[in-house]
């Protein structure tokens, strides 16, 4: 629970009568305020001027003054605020005065700091002042005055207000009649480390008689009793009338903030608590002119055990994890599809298709085959100790052709084209496309890693390079995808990776795998340049450069034009350093091809259907369907009579109500790209479709050949008129 400060120090906030205005800004009609920013915003006996000042953060006026909370990158969260200082003259006598603040507006989760000084800038000079320390580090850190040398400042009045208070605020002081008067304005965030922003229009200083009749609470802080229960209504009619002063005698408004489970009405507080351990929250008393106090709350909420969820589930628990490749090691953790309230070990077990293990810590792992193609279910329990849910976890396996792996684990040495060659540019002709590397000399295995070692004198660059045959690309021209995971990188070394087109039907195409530079770096990301003879060619498909210290799996998706063999270079190089490096590796190196075999595909395949015939919009027989809605409804997109079955609807009882419509439809399972939206409208003219999120599904048949009918229950609320229908869309799934 986030938490809002309200504290009153020698305040009384009261919306009664004020007279005698001793000085006033109003934002919507003045120029904007002159903001001092130098001397980091050092107030001194010669800037007593009532002139704005400011230290670290952003104030604008447009027709109010705008106070920013800090949303730098590392700094989100933090203090921003104004100060002005008003000069002793000013106050004609010691007594009693009254700061308002017209608030126009303020975000959620924002507060509003207002501090008022007494400060006495003491013998004067460069050596003594005060200082607005109105910038400070920490989520809703409050700001403050600073005193040096022989200054002094004495705190008279504050008050911290929330997205609640908006509107006409008053605070009141009492000051002695000597010294400078500081008001300070400070943006805090309460809780959320994201920019805020609050907006005042007027502000005034006017002397005010206090008002006995303010209604108060004792203490800024409060043990609410009794304690509450989790899960469990929450009733107190008495707590608030035992700490409340009411001098006035009047009826008493009680507004409360920061608990979306708690209401007040009559000054009894009731509710249901969600969430265990201590609520804190802040509630503010007022009488009928609107004078009030504020003081924060702590309720301690006796947990009760809550069962984890799944946090990304859509109907009875059924949710997706990464969609897996056939033949290809798969991996994933059901952790993050899962939440416990009370930080419970979780447990996990799972029963489904014999290629995916789950382990109780949630670690999924296996190896699918061909055979797994398309929808793959599982049931998964978690448990945490005292509770559990079951849910069915969804993986979709794809076929993608395996272009290359390089299992560098299971290397006794590294394949070389040219063991004994460096540092000569390697040759490479039509007898060497068989996924050997060309190294150099500079490319050792390590640990089941490819290394990138510097030989002779330090800096320069060390690479390898690799071709892969034009045969291995079973599909063709298409987008294809390199995979490597970068292990391991030194401070200085930038990784280097270029893929190229090569034809080696006649001719050879030279490649530099190493470049003497002690200080090699390329701005451009361009390794030393490739050359062609004799007929042969060499064409860049695409180059990445990775940062100094660049770690983890990179993918690389690139053209490839269906001709000619693809060579790929990689290295690593130093970022202008001449320093000796030994310490750059590579790891898991793939391609992958572009044919991605959707269930849609192989359902048009069997019925002979190829390029734009097999569209999903398109309707081949004619018969006035496409072929989306012939796959979604077990048409046949070759035979007009069969156009698939579709939606019936009629009135029907259900939960023991009549006001129902029963909604019956086709659903295909094994398909997680398809998806099924039933969705309503009370008029076909003037409203919208919108989703018809309080059906109910009712039953479900068993499935046959990857089909099964759903009967959805519909309430009516009464209407005489209901229009449903499905809307069925196919939706594309990142790999």
């Amino acid at each position: 629970m986030k938490r809002i400060w309200i504290a009153l120090l020698a305040v009384f906030m009261t919306a009664g009568m004020a007279s005698a205005q001793i000085w006033s800004e109003s934002f919507s009609t003045n120029a904007p305020p002159t903001l001092n920013t130098d001397s980091f915003a050092q107030i001194t006996n010669e800037y007593t001027t009532g002139q704005w000042t400011t230290l670290g953060g952003t104030v604008d006026t447009n027709g109010q003054l705008r106070l920013i909370v800090s949303n730098w990158a590392d700094q989100q969260g933090m203090t921003w605020g104004t100060s002005i200082a008003l000069d002793d003259g000013l106050f004609t006598a010691a007594g009693n005065y009254r700061l308002t603040l017209d608030i126009a507006a303020m975000q959620a989760d924002a507060t509003l700091g207002v501090r008022v000084y007494d400060a006495s800038i003491g013998s004067g000079g460069t050596n003594n002042y005060y200082q607005l320390n109105n910038y400070q580090y920490g989520l809703g850190t409050k700001a403050k005055v600073v005193p040096f040398g022989d200054a002094t400042t004495n705190l008279l009045a504050e008050a911290f207000l929330g997205s609640a208070h908006k509107g006409i605020r008053s605070i009141d002081f009492a000051y002695d009649g000597s010294g400078d008067v500081v008001l300070m304005l400070m943006a805090m965030s309460s809780g959320a480390t994201a920019q805020r922003w609050i907006e005042i229009d007027e502000i005034s200083v006017d002397v005010a008689t206090p008002n006995p009749d303010v209604p108060s609470f004792a203490l800024d802080n409060y043990d609410m009793l009794p304690e509450a229960l989790e899960n469990e209504a929450y009733t107190n009619s008495t707590f608030l009338a035992s700490i409340t002063s009411n001098p006035g005698l009047e009826p008493l408004d009680f507004s409360v903030g920061k608990a979306s489970w708690l209401t007040i009405t009559d000054g009894t507080i009731t509710g249901t608590p969600t969430v265990g351990g201590t609520n804190t929250f802040y509630i503010s008393v007022a009488d009928a002119d609107g004078a009030y106090d504020d003081a924060v709350f702590t309720l301690l909420v006796t947990n009760a055990n809550d069962a984890p969820v799944f946090t990304t589930a859509y109907g009875d628990n059924q949710f997706w994890a990464g969609n897996a490749l056939a033949n290809l090691p798969y991996s994933a953790d059901l952790n993050g599809y899962v939440f416990d309230e009370d930080g419970d070990t979780l447990t996990f077990s799972g029963s489904g298709p014999a290629w995916l293990t789950v382990a109780t810590d949630g670690i999924l792992s296996g190896t699918p085959g061909d055979s797994d193609f398309g929808n793959n279910a599982w049931q998964i329990i978690v448990d945490d100790g005292t509770d559990s849910v079951t849910g069915t976890l969804h993986i979709a396996v794809q076929k993608k052709t395996i272009v290359h792996i390089e299992d560098f684990n299971t290397m006794a040495t590294v394949p070389t084209a040219n063991p004994s060659v460096f540092p000569t540019p390697q040759t490479i002709t039509t007898t060497a496309t068989d996924g050997s590397w060309y190294k150099g000399g500079t490319v050792v295995l390590d640990g089941g890693t490819l290394k990138f070692v510097r030989v002779a004198a330090t800096g320069g660059l060390s690479a390898s390079a690799v071709v892969f045959a034009e045969a291995l690309f079973a599909d063709g021209a298409g987008t294809y995808t390199l995979s490597f995971d970068i292990v391991s990188a030194g401070a200085v070394n930038k990784t280097y990776v270029e893929l190229h087109d090569l034809d080696l039907s006649a001719g050879t195409v030279s490649v530099p795998t190493y470049k003497f530079a002690k200080s090699f770096e390329d701005p451009g990301g361009l390794l030393p340049a490739i050359t062609a003879t004799n007929g042969a060619s060499a064409s860049m498909i695409t180059n990445v450069t990775y940062g100094v210290g660049a770690l983890g799996v990179k993918k690389i998706e690139f053209e490839y034009d269906g001709s000619g063999d693809v060579l790929l270079r990689i290295g690593a190089g130093k970022n202008g350093s001449t320093e000796w490096w030994t310490n750059h590796k590579i790891d898991d190196l793939s391609i992958i091809g572009s044919s991605l075999a959707t269930a849609y595909d192989l359902w048009a395949a069997g019925y002979g259907l190829s390029g734009a015939a097999a569209a999903a919009t398109n309707d081949v027989e004619p018969d006035g369907v496409i072929n989306l809605l012939e796959y979604a409804y077990n048409g046949d997109p070759t035979n007009a009579a069969s156009k698939g079955t579709y939606p019936v609807m009629g009135a029907t009882t259900f939960d023991g109500s009549t006001n129902w419509i029963e909604f019956i439809h086709v659903e295909r399972t094994g398909d997680n790209n398809l998806t099924y939206t039933l969705e309503k409208k009370d008029d076909l003219v003037f409203d919208s479709w919108t989703n018809s999120t309080d059906a109910v599904v009712a039953g479900e048949s068993p499935v046959v050949d990857n089909y099964k009918t759903v009967t959805n229950a519909v309430p009516t609320d009464g209407k005489t008129v209901e229009f449903l229908r499905v809307k069925v869309a196919e939706v594309a799934l990142d790999i």
